[in-house]
């Protein structure tokens, strides 16, 4: 029933018509590192390149953004592209970028950066990296804004729902491993 739905939605999408690069639908935004040991601890999540390291007061960045590692992915087919809502602080390792307003939805372009293969993309040997100019050169296509919305509201559902089930079974696996403990005792 769900993939109907899913497929439902995608038959009433009207075709992709625009193709820009990101550096002319969305814009870059200023980011700041703070080394471990000045870090105040707070309820601000702090973004590196591989996601929340950690709780800080403060915050670099407001509202809805698109975070993106700036360099330390290992998969370059999948990369981690993670929209983010409120407060948050960013290091130098990761670049927030945004949609300009009424022209790219950030939900949409999350999904679209996510489909992107980053390998001939990055730069570097063992450890890869995604400068800001090879960033605002990645080329686009989307539709009008109305449905970008409704793709990126499609994403954003499917991605809560992929998370629900995460938490379901981490709690699943939780429960079993006490009950085998106690079976036990």
């Amino acid at each position: 029933m769900t993939f109907l739905l899913i497929f439902n939605a995608f038959t009433l999408i009207t075709p992709i018509i625009y193709l820009k690069n990101f550096g002319r639908i969305g814009y870059n935004r200023q980011r700041k590192a703070i080394p471990e040991v000045k870090r105040i601890p707070g309820s601000t999540p702090y973004h590196g390149s591989v996601g929340v390291i950690d709780y800080v007061e403060g915050y670099t960045h407001d509202g809805e953004n698109v975070v993106i590692p700036r360099s330390a992915v290992m998969d370059l087919r999948n990369y981690p592209v993670r929209t983010t809502q409120g407060k948050i602080w960013v290091s130098d390792h990761a670049h927030v970028i945004r949609g300009h307003e009424n022209v790219m939805d950030n939900m949409f372009l999350t999904t679209a950066l996510r489909a992107i293969d980053y390998n001939p993309i990055c730069v570097g040997g063992t450890r890869s990296q995604l400068n800001v100019d090879d960033l605002a050169d990645i080329n686009i296509s989307y539709p009008s804004y109305e449905e970008q919305v409704k793709i990126g509201k499609l994403f954003r559902d499917i991605d809560e729902m992929i998370e629900a089930h995460r938490k379901r079974i981490e709690y699943l696996r939780t429960l079993r491993k006490g009950l085998i403990q106690n079976l036990f005792i």
